[in-house]
């Protein structure tokens, strides 16, 4: 289950990076352990990191640091380390 107001980040894929923020129609559902889930109570810090992670920037520095092999892949701390 999801909350309004989290940020689903993308943690593996062709798609690494994607995000959303859950609204009131995605909170109905049960989605892909596949997503990090990033709760930032302060809405005007939420949508900051919002914006930081959708724009270039950001998604240079999601994806310096992925892994994997075959597909790539982010941990949850990796998101934890980004400032």
């Amino acid at each position: 289950a999801v909350k309004r107001g989290w940020i689903l980040q993308t943690r593996s894929g062709r798609n690494l990076g994607t995000n959303v923020i859950v609204d009131l129609h995605t909170e109905r559902f049960a989605l892909s352990d596949d997503l990090i889930r990033i709760d930032i109570e302060d809405p005007r810090l939420r949508n900051f990191a919002l914006a930081y992670l959708q724009s270039s920037s950001g998604l240079g520095v999601l994806r310096r640091d992925k892994s994997g092999s075959v597909i790539d892949h982010l941990g949850a701390e990796q998101l934890e380390a980004l400032e």
